[in-house]
């Protein structure tokens, strides 16, 4: 009986840590919520971040930028092309700088 309830409360802590799993941040500029973002969600983001720091709003070059991350041309950015070029550069750099600590340092 005490092994019942055991595997019972294990069960239900699993099941508990299943439905708190953190879900995926929606991006802000998915003012939809469809998990994607259209060009004018991306353009409205761009304006409304590039107002919020006092600069000037280039339309044209958010157009192309769009344009550079819509790597299906599905006029949709989702997935990986939600990634920013800025940090997937980070994330390079990041996974260089373990590589070679790694080889630095066999075990």
């Amino acid at each position: 009986m005490k092994r019942l309830l055991v595997a019972m409360m294990i069960l239900v802590g699993f099941v508990a840590l299943d439905a708190s799993a953190k879900k995926p941040k929606p991006n802000p500029a998915d003012t939809d919520l469809d998990g994607k973002v259209s060009k004018a969600e991306f353009l409205a983001d761009a304006k409304k971040t590039a107002e919020a720091a006092g600069k000037e709003f280039n339309a044209k070059g958010y157009n192309r930028a769009f344009g550079k991350r819509d790597a299906n041309k599905d006029g949709f950015l989702s997935g990986p092309e939600l990634v920013s070029p800025k940090a997937k550069a980070k994330a390079a750099r990041k996974k260089a700088a373990a590589a070679e600590a790694a080889a630095a340092n066999p075990q």
